[in-house]
Parts: structure tokens; C-alpha cells; sequence
């Protein structure tokens, strides 16, 4: 487990924006990226989620409304200068982008769109705790050390999509990582394959399933890929992850990382706790790159009509 902490005497940030951290071995190689986002606090951006006004989705997705109010900024056509990203739980994999201010009042730009600014809803995340890493805790059916390595087996999940909504907390994807047994958790919590189990027979022969979440970075390719057991009836994957607690979930896409929500295994419920991000872009005339100038974060829990 490794820490950089930035800025630092080698490294010091000049403008905001986006950044990509890559990792290389010996050889050159990159081993990982991640992606990190660096921000002004010049404008305000009050946010609020709201169910749709078309009723064929009314009960299935979240519409997010906005403004960008600046004291400071005066907008230059902001039509054109002015880029703003949704994200739901911090996920680049469904960001919605390019969206322009519907209308003006002042210096203040207003987003409230309808359709433009529309998330499937999904359901609350899944979850396991193995912070001890030797005991069956929560979701985890059984333990075992063939191979070597600590297994653990997770109770199988059924498809949620045709169930009714139940809440159950959840961290909206993220993780923790513990040993329960250790001091420096980052340094001490031990890694187990976690064997995952999904009984969805009526998914077999379209898109591929995967397992993701935080603690992967929401991946979409072969390591994250479910194979189907045609014996059982049932979907299975393992991956090798560092013990705690964590959230995942199921998500149907194709081979070039585009998910199928409105199929989701598990459903859309306009329910379900989520949380909303809007990142404000803005390049002034003469400038030559993107600032980030604000952004702001609005709750699932909170949504009105």
C-alpha cells in the first residue's frame, strides 16, 4: 500500500482540471492509472434530483436540476465556454456531458432540463464485510484456504429487477478497507479471492454481466467478466480483493464498456439512495484549456416532484 501526497516539493498543481496518475514498473510499463479531478471554489452550484415528468420512467430515474451562480465570474458566451459533467456516485462510465445552460438570469446559468439530465436510478449496492478475514461476517456463506490463499464464498444473489424495492444502507459503491485483528489497516488488512455468485438464467446468450464497484474502479473487461456455470444456472466470478467492507454490483454491457441500465439486473427504483456530482468547466476566450470552477452534490434522498 502506497501514499503521494500532492502538491509536494517535486510536483505543484499551476491550473484545475483533469489529471491521470500512472503507476510504471521497472520496465516502463504502466501497472495502473486513476483518474483525479482538481477544482476552483469560484462559483456555487446549488443542485436538486427530482422525478421525471415523463411518466413512462417516472419510477425509474432521477432528473437533476442546477444553477451556476458566480460573484466573481462574469461568463463569457457562456453558451460555448461553459461545460458542465453529471456523475452519479463518482462513475465516468454513465457521466453525462456537454450540457448547455437552458436559460440565463443575470450571471446565474439555469439546467432544468428533463430528459438531458436524466440517471437510471439502479438499486442500492451489494455488500460484504470480511474484515475478518478467517470468519463467515456479513453476506459471506463460507471460508475456506485452498490454494493457499483465503476464499471467500459469498450467498448467491438473485437478479433484483421483478423484486420490490428494500433499503438497505450502503456507502454508493465505495469501500473500506480493515482487519479487524490489525493497527495499520493499510498496511496489514490481507487479501482473499472473493468467489461471486448471481442467479440470472434469463440473461444468458445476451450482453455479458460483470461485478464492479470502487474498489475496481468500476472496470469493464475480462477480468471483471462472469462466466456462465450452464450446469448450475447461475453466473460466477472470483476476484482477489483486499479484505474490509465493500460494495459492488452487477452491471450488464458490451464488450466496449457500454451498460445496458435500463436492463439493469437488479432494477431502477427512483428509491434508491444516490448520490449526484456536477463538475463546472469553464475556458475563457483567450484561454487554452478547461478550469474547473466549481462543483457541486446533491442526494437522491431529498428528491421532490
Amino acid at each position: 500500500h502506497y501514499k503521494l501526497a500532492f502538491p509536494n516539493r517535486f510536483t505543484q498543481f499551476r491550473v484545475s482540471g483533469n489529471y491521470v496518475i500512472k503507476i510504471l514498473n521497472d520496465d516502463k510499463e504502466v501497472v495502473f492509472s486513476r483518474k483525479f479531478i482538481l477544482y476552483e471554489e469560484l462559483v456555487s452550484v446549488p443542485m436538486q434530483v427530482k422525478r421525471p415528468r415523463s411518466l413512462s420512467v417516472i419510477n425509474q430515474k432521477h432528473n437533476i436540476e442546477f444553477s451556476i451562480k458566480s460573484s466573481t465570474i462574469n461568463f463569457q458566451s457562456p453558451l460555448q465556454n461553459v461545460k458542465v459533467m453529471l456523475l452519479q456516485n463518482g462513475k465516468f462510465s454513465n457521466a453525462i456531458t456537454n450540457i448547455k445552460p437552458q436559460y440565463t438570469i443575470g450571471n446565474d446559468l439555469i439546467y432544468r432540463y428533463d430528459s438531458e439530465t436524466q440517471f437510471w436510478a439502479g438499486n442500492e449496492f451489494l455488500f460484504f464485510e470480511n474484515k475478518d478475514i478467517r470468519a463467515a461476517n456479513n453476506n459471506i456463506a463460507r471460508i475456506d484456504t485452498n490454494g493457499g490463499i483465503y476464499n471467500s464464498h459469498l450467498y448467491p444473489s438473485q437478479a433484483r429487477a421483478n423484486s420490490p424495492y428494500t433499503f438497505f444502507p450502503d456507502i454508493n459503491g465505495n469501500f473500506i478497507i480493515k482487519n479487524i485483528n490489525a493497527l495499520r489497516n493499510e498496511i496489514e488488512a490481507d487479501y482473499a479471492w472473493v468467489f461471486f455468485t448471481l442467479s440470472a438464467p434469463s440473461y444468458f446468450g445476451k450482453k455479458s454481466i460483470y461485478v464492479n464497484g470502487m474498489f475496481n474502479n468500476f472496470a469493464i473487461n475480462e477480468e471483471t467478466k462472469m462466466e456462465y456455470n450452464a450446469e448450475k444456472g447461475i453466473y460466477e466470478k472470483a476476484l482477489m480483493i483486499k479484505q474490509g467492507f465493500t460494495n459492488f454490483q452487477y452491471v450488464i454491457s458490451d464488450a466496449n464498456g457500454n451498460l445496458d441500465e435500463e436492463n439493469a439486473v437488479d432494477g431502477n427504483f427512483h428509491q434508491t439512495e444516490n448520490n449526484y456530482f456536477a463538475l463546472v468547466y469553464y475556458r475563457e476566450n483567450n484561454q487554452r484549456f478547461d478550469r474547473i470552477i466549481g462543483k457541486g452534490i446533491a442526494n437522491s434522498i431529498d428528491a421532490t416532484y
